[in-house]
């Protein structure tokens, strides 16, 4: 009855046969066109973001370093743009783009397939962006649940990789300047000296955000990109259907598992972490950051790494709001999550 591939209550589980793996697409299982082309794609990806990290900031130094004038100016407005309008922007896209997504999970496949797969990536639904291709064993549900529990600290781990990267390459770039503006400075005389040593000064910045500060930024940037569709799986589970004409109950988002089978009652536990370590955590840490720090939040360190993610896009009074946020889509994810699909 079932498609090659696919199996179990309304064709809905994906397996691996004769050495090729299927992945959900939101409708139907698709076969894996090559396990080592999908591994080959991945770590290219994962290179052409590094590479152009490590060229934007290039530029953005060597600009500086010639002193181009307009380039400077222009590159001087987009930081004074991104610190007053922060995060606001980001928010509304990512909210935007999570919550309709959640709602209908079919939403963007009559759109573009490029646009599904973004949309997808957004809410972390990676069993329909073909991840099982490069890991064949996330096709057992444990393993995808698993993987919900381990990709933020994954996200966190690259991000931190690359601040690193970033931080070395840009104290190697600093030593190379310093060193080149020394030999610049012994040719010169006291007049010339000190005004050259004005126009390197220029575009220092008084507050310069230390490594830890960087890595505990982005962490939260990332927490934050997560929170909602993590929230989606802690319950997706919990809602249960009957069968017509059978007493026999099954999860309404993954329509193959029985409920209250010993299948059923394991991934229980993994629903737990889930709530546990980020649903409740998170808010949670964010609550207590802000009320121990409520004094100092707007001085330029805590402004920085704490801010950028949470307060600094609302007005100072209201530095509390991202908390009424976070409840918001809490009670969305279970609204979603426990509500009939066709409803």
């Amino acid at each position: 009855v079932c498609t090659e591939g696919s199996t179990g209550r309304f064709c809905s589980k994906c397996i691996c046969k004769n050495e090729i793996c299927y992945y959900w697409n939101g409708k139907q299982c698709i076969s894996c066109e090559s396990q080592e082309e999908a591994k080959t794609t991945f770590i290219i990806v994962i290179c052409c973001i590094v590479a152009i990290f490590i060229f934007t900031y290039t530029i953005c130094i060597l600009i500086y370093q010639f002193n181009l004038k307009n380039l400077v100016e222009f590159i001087e407005k987009l930081k004074i743009a991104h610190s007053t309008t922060d995060s606001s922007y980001y928010k509304i896209v990512l909210n935007f783009i999570q919550i309709n997504n959640g709602i209908s999970g079919y939403i963007t496949q009559w759109i573009f397939p490029l646009l599904s797969f973004i949309f997808a990536c957004f809410n972390l639904k990676f069993n329909e962006v073909g991840l099982v291709c490069i890991f064949p064993s996330m096709q057992a549900v444990e393993s995808i649940f698993t993987f919900y529990i381990v990709f933020p600290f994954c996200l966190m781990l690259f991000a931190t990789i690359l601040i690193i990267i970033h931080y070395i390459y840009q104290k190697i770039i600093e030593l190379i300047l310093n060193k080149r503006n020394e030999e610049s400075l012994a040719i010169l005389n006291e007049e010339q000296e000190s005004n050259l040593k004005l126009s390197l000064t220029k575009n220092i910045t008084n507050f310069q955000p230390t490594l830890i500060q960087k890595v505990v930024k982005y962490y939260f940037f990332i927490l934050h990109f997560v929170y909602f569709p993590i929230s989606l799986q802690a319950f997706i589970i919990w809602n249960c259907i009957q069968e017509d004409f059978i007493s026999i109950e099954f999860v309404e988002r993954i329509t193959w598992l029985n409920c209250h089978t010993n299948e059923w009652y394991s991934l229980i536990g993994y629903e737990v972490a889930l709530i546990i370590i980020y649903v409740v955590t998170f808010p949670l840490v964010v609550c207590v950051l802000l009320f121990l720090q409520r004094k100092t939040l707007h001085s330029r360190g805590i402004s920085y790494w704490l801010g950028s993610a949470i307060y600094n896009s609302y007005k100072s009074e209201y530095y509390w709001f991202e908390i009424i946020i976070f409840l918001r889509k809490f009670l969305l994810a279970i609204t979603i999550s426990l509500t009939d699909i066709l409803s």
